[in-house]
């Protein structure tokens, strides 16, 4: 900005010091308010809006200095210069202080005074350039810093699916295995995504991965704890975490998960294993873990395996697990189970089920179709088309569906999120 054409305040309860000024700066094109006291001069800044003030110090109802620190509070912006008749170093060095650019005594020399006032606007455009690169600046990181996140949120969703899709060709060789890990990741995501965690895939991850070390034992032992086991087979079962977290520690991309995969069979009350910690000491996805495993483990146990339809119904699966809540559950987590339960029976009502001969080209799956023999067919979000309905009726023959097929209603134009 030019320094012609600036806006100075003269404040000076003088008349005639006010008129010789105003006359004078006016003559060097700059555009001139006056005050006569302190309380003038705070109503002429949010008037006026001055870029310089000339103040007086010895003023009636409120002194140059007082009106100082107000101005300042005001307009951060402006340049004072105190013009008076006291010679007094501390006084001007308490002026400083409060923010004046300048001291200027009484009686004044013209030249050295406007000397003093193109300092101070040419100080006041520099500070205003400085303030106006830094924003821009700001606003150019802001702007990068969006880019990134957005490109990060990209790259992770493409990892998370190449890290995950292991599991797709596990389900065809350990169809039980594929379904179990599928069930806990699914309902992990949903309670991460419900209470709101930062990185919620990093918790679907860890439960696809959370029963890898179990690829270490005969499959006669993956099914749990038996009665009948002595006490070094039971011990053995006990290092599955362990063993777990070592396989994924020895990826580039997995080894974050390895903490959560090993703290999964932590109860909070202390009493689990490996390491026998307790409440917050456990990651909260490793929480969340324990409590999706359980859930889908009591739903095995009933058969129902396909846990975005059978979830709606799991009540009585809830209270098993709300005896051991404080014990070994989450309080937080089992409580985020109950609202998502909630939720989705209301969500329910706005799909239909319809049977294997009515399905039809752009029907939208509202939930996964999954093979008896545990095989994850159609993912849920899926939008119908011949070959896929072909596909359907082909598979249904050799490998039937243990569920029914359910799409969203006609009147649902979008799908869900």
């Amino acid at each position: 900005m030019s320094l012609l054409y600036s806006k100075i305040l003269i404040v000076d309860d003088e008349v005639e010091v006010c008129e010789a000024l105003k006359e004078f700066f006016e003559d060097q094109q700059f555009i001139i308010a006056i005050a006569h006291d302190g309380e003038d001069a705070l109503s002429k800044v949010d008037e006026f809006k001055p870029h310089c003030i000339l103040l007086d110090i010895k003023m009636p109802y409120l002194n140059g200095i007082e009106a100082l620190g107000m101005i300042e509070i005001k307009d951060k912006e402006v340049e004072v210069i105190m013009v008076t008749a006291v010679s007094n170093i501390k006084i001007a060095e308490e002026c400083m202080r409060k923010g004046a650019f300048g001291y200027v005594t009484k009686p004044v020399d013209l030249d050295h005074l406007l000397k003093e006032v193109k300092g101070a606007l040419e100080h006041r455009k520099k500070k205003l350039g400085e303030q106006k690169q830094k924003k821009e600046e700001l606003d150019h990181l802001k702007e990068e810093s969006l880019k990134f996140q957005k490109l990060n949120k990209t790259l992770n969703q493409e990892l998370y699916l190449a890290l995950k899709f292991p599991f797709k060709l596990i389900k065809l060789s350990h169809p039980e295995f594929g379904c179990h890990s599928h069930n806990v990741a699914w309902l992990a995501k949903e309670i991460a995504e419900h209470m709101k965690l930062k990185f919620v895939w990093r918790t679907a991850l860890g439960s696809y991965y959370h029963d890898v070390g179990k690829l270490n034992l005969p499959r006669d032992m993956w099914g749990g704890i038996s009665d009948e086991w002595d006490g070094i087979k039971k011990k053995i079962f006990k290092s599955i975490p362990i063993w777990g977290q070592e396989i994924v520690q020895s990826h580039p991309e997995l080894g974050m998960l390895g903490e959560i995969i090993r703290h999964q069979c932590e109860n909070v009350d202390g009493s689990g294993y490996p390491d026998g910690i307790s409440g917050d000491e456990i990651p909260i996805e490793s929480r969340i873990i324990a409590v999706a495993n359980a859930f889908d483990e009591i739903l095995e146990m009933g058969n129902r395996r396909n846990i975005q339809q059978d979830i709606c119904e799991g009540g009585k699966v809830l209270e098993v697990i709300k005896k051991d809540v404080n014990k070994k559950y989450d309080a937080s987590v089992v409580q985020a189970v109950a609202e998502i339960i909630e939720l989705l029976k209301y969500k329910s009502t706005r799909e239909k089920k319809v049977a294997l001969n009515e399905l039809a080209p752009n029907m939208v799956l509202s939930r996964d179709l999954i093979s008896q023999s545990g095989k994850l067919i159609l993912s849920r979000n899926t939008t119908l088309n011949p070959t896929l309905i072909n596909k359907a009726i082909l598979l249904e023959k050799i490998d039937p569906f243990v569920s029914d097929f359910y799409v969203f209603a006609s009147s649902e134009t979008n799908k869900p999120s």
